[in-house]
């Protein structure tokens, strides 16, 4: 770890004026991965110049209060994502153009429609099964504990790249009624609109988590990845809650966009509870 003491000062129009953050110990996501988040999006936006060179591995380590150890793997994973282009008596410079596909997401539909112009999507269904009811779920979908549920679990794949990991809860009922099975790829609220169910409800929550084992492994992250967690109760027309759905997105590939037509006022609510 490094002198707490920060880097000397620079001259006005220096790269050293813009922030830098401390990495943060006490977080779950790995120290290495806050510094590649922080060097991600100093090259989204543009810090570096098209083509420039980032600081060297000392100043990076020095400025984010981390180990040349440290640094050197965040570089590595930018590396791997086609970002920048490492080379002795170069240094570490922004690659031409960057493959990481960024996909963008909008809260002005049921779903949250993600817009994927330009881009090749797979879909691969990972489970397609009945089981138990775990007791939130239960709670959430207003069936007794251990009720029979069709539950699916499939990753999307955005230019060949993990992207989202989805795990769908439906009442075996209605499950049967609109012939879910391993055959269905169509995410079940677009199936009912599909069939003519165009006044259906949905209230979603948003949030921040890292990466448990089997998100980490579907999205080919590390544990303790920061992801985006998209929770959705859908209700028929008729109000009957009808599909529990939890998604996980790599925030590394993935922007929300909310659209309002009014003043925008947050409210604070409950937690949905952990599915167990």
């Amino acid at each position: 770890m490094q002198s707490k003491a920060g880097p000397a000062p620079a001259a006005a129009g220096d790269d050293r004026d813009k922030l830098w953050p401390r990495v943060d110990p006490t977080l779950p996501t790995p120290l290495y991965h806050q510094v590649f988040m922080t060097l991600l999006e100093k090259i989204r936006r543009g810090d570096f110049g098209a083509s420039g060179a980032l600081p060297s591995d000392q100043e990076i380590a020095e400025r984010m209060d981390v180990s040349r150890i440290t640094v050197k793997r965040a570089l590595q994973e930018l590396v791997t994502r086609k970002m920048v282009i490492r080379g002795r008596g170069r240094g570490t410079v922004v690659a031409e153009n960057n493959t990481i596909p960024i996909v963008r997401g909008t809260f002005d539909g049921l779903t949250g429609s993600v817009v994927e112009s330009g881009h090749e999507t797979k879909i691969d269904l990972l489970e397609a099964l009945t089981a138990p009811a775990p007791g939130a779920v239960a709670r959430r979908l207003e069936v007794a504990a251990d009720t029979p549920l069709y539950r699916s679990k499939w990753r999307r794949r955005v230019d060949g790249q993990p992207f989202s990991f989805f795990t769908s809860y439906v009442p075996q009922a209605v499950a049967d009624q609109y012939g879910l099975g391993p055959h269905e790829t169509t995410p079940f609220a677009l199936l009912l609109q599909n069939q003519g169910h165009d006044r259906l409800i949905s209230g979603q929550w948003v949030s921040a988590v890292a990466a448990e084992p089997e998100v980490a492994t579907v999205l080919a992250v590390d544990i303790g990845f920061p992801v985006l967690r998209i929770e959705r109760l859908l209700h028929d027309t008729q109000g009957d809650p009808v599909e529990y759905l939890m998604a996980y997105y790599r925030s590394d590939r993935f922007d929300w966009h909310i659209r309002s037509e009014g003043p925008f006022v947050g409210t604070v609510v409950d937690k949905l509870p952990d599915i167990g």
